[in-house]
């Protein structure tokens, strides 16, 4: 990655995607975390996982819960564009 994006969505609310999504919001980036569960690190304590949500909230973080993201169809000019 050569710049810092002004937006990014990233998908899943575990470990790893908690992480990045407060990196990249600690960077000034505009973030949305998507996730097919109904809530952040869902093998947490239900409090510890509200809170969690709650600040980064607070931060501007947006969430997309019980979401899962839709494959786009390939075509000739995304199969070029993938390799």
């Amino acid at each position: 990655m050569n710049r810092i994006p002004k937006s990014l969505a990233v998908i899943g609310g575990g470990v790893i995607g908690c992480e990045y999504a407060s990196i990249f919001k600690a960077l000034g980036v505009d973030v949305t975390l998507v996730d097919g569960r109904d809530r952040l690190l869902p093998f947490l304590d239900n409090e510890i996982s509200h809170r969690l949500r709650d600040r980064l909230a607070a931060l501007g973080m947006h969430f997309l819960f019980n979401e899962r993201p839709v494959p786009k169809p390939k075509t000739p000019q995304t199969e070029c564009a993938s390799r």
